[in-house]
């Protein structure tokens, strides 16, 4: 194979050539001792300090990679958790209908006179289960409740009835809510709601009321909240749950949330423009309530031991 090199390249090579060879003159030119160390910085540190520098880099994304997996695998198991509890509550409304008595009563349509067959499941729902603080079910005019009565009740449902009837029967989880209990306390509960049904039609509602804390349990987690920021959010940025007690509730004003996409699981960096820090955010859906669990890191946790080694 042959090439041809117009004067141009030719120039270019010659120059290149030129270079290289001034420089081995003027490298033999000088003393033996000022070679030894041209050589000892030619072909000792230089080659050093890349090696150094390739494997901190490395080991900087093996670091990177690590905690993102980590992280990514305990909330995988705590949404799995989370799952887990609420199919329990699940089918504990489903005895509803398996109950003759409370089934009879439903079944009937007429709901002019009381139930004490209903009354009693309530009861018995909010005092066997600890976080279960208020069961109401709704039929057609008559309520019956057993546990916290609220006052903003009439304001909650009608925000959130059609929501429930539309689904036919199927749970619906509803964010955590600011409420008012009757001792004008204010409380801070997310709610599961059904619709019931009678052989012909729709009928009423039943709603279970939750207190937030139900969330520290099951993200009760050192690996997941050591040096993190956590929480469980709807896809509107609706906060059900937050390490900042702050938040829980209320719509979340953070930017980076709009990175997240809703649905899917996934990570991404960001920079926090308040503290000039860069951030690691994580984030696991759960597909029975649609809600997600994001973790905000600093960057320098991850890279703590990436320090040390520097």
């Amino acid at each position: 194979m042959i090439f041809i090199l117009d004067n141009k390249e030719l120039n270019v090579t010659w120059g290149k050539i030129y270079i290289i060879w001034n420089k081995m003159i003027a490298m033999r030119q000088l003393s033996v001792k000022h070679r030894i160390v041209v050589i000892f910085i030619l072909f000792i540190i230089i080659p050093s300090m890349a090696f150094l520098y390739i494997s901190i880099s490395s080991y900087s994304q093996y670091a990177l990679d690590s905690i993102i997996t980590e992280k990514q695998s305990i909330m995988e198991q705590i949404n799995k958790n989370i799952s887990y509890q609420f199919d329990n509550y699940e089918d504990m409304t489903m005895t509803l209908y398996h109950n003759a008595q409370t089934r009879v009563y439903i079944d009937s349509e007429d709901y002019s006179s009381d139930s004490v067959y209903i009354q009693q499941f309530l009861s018995s729902i909010v005092n066997s289960e600890k976080h279960v603080v208020s069961a109401i079910l709704n039929l057609e005019g008559r309520k019956f409740i057993s546990g916290y009565n609220y006052l903003n009740q009439v304001e909650f449902f009608d925000k959130f009835r059609q929501q429930v009837t539309d689904k036919k029967g199927k749970v619906v989880w509803i964010p955590t809510q600011n409420l008012s209990t009757s001792y004008h306390n204010n409380v801070k509960n997310f709610a599961m709601a059904r619709a019931v049904n009678s052989p012909n039609r729709s009928v009423g509602e039943l709603w279970l009321f939750f207190d937030v804390n139900f969330f520290d349990d099951v993200l009760d987690n050192r690996s997941l909240r050591a040096s993190s920021d956590v929480m469980i959010i709807a896809s509107d940025k609706h906060v059900i749950s937050s390490t900042d007690k702050m938040q829980t509730g209320f719509i979340s004003g953070l930017d980076y949330l709009e990175d997240i996409e809703y649905g899917q699981s996934g990570h991404f960096t960001y920079m926090d423009p308040d503290k000039k820090e860069e951030y690691i955010a994580i984030y696991s859906y759960s597909p029975v309530t649609d809600w997600t669990i994001v973790t905000a890191t600093p960057q320098k946790v991850a890279f703590r031991a990436v320090d040390n080694i520097k």
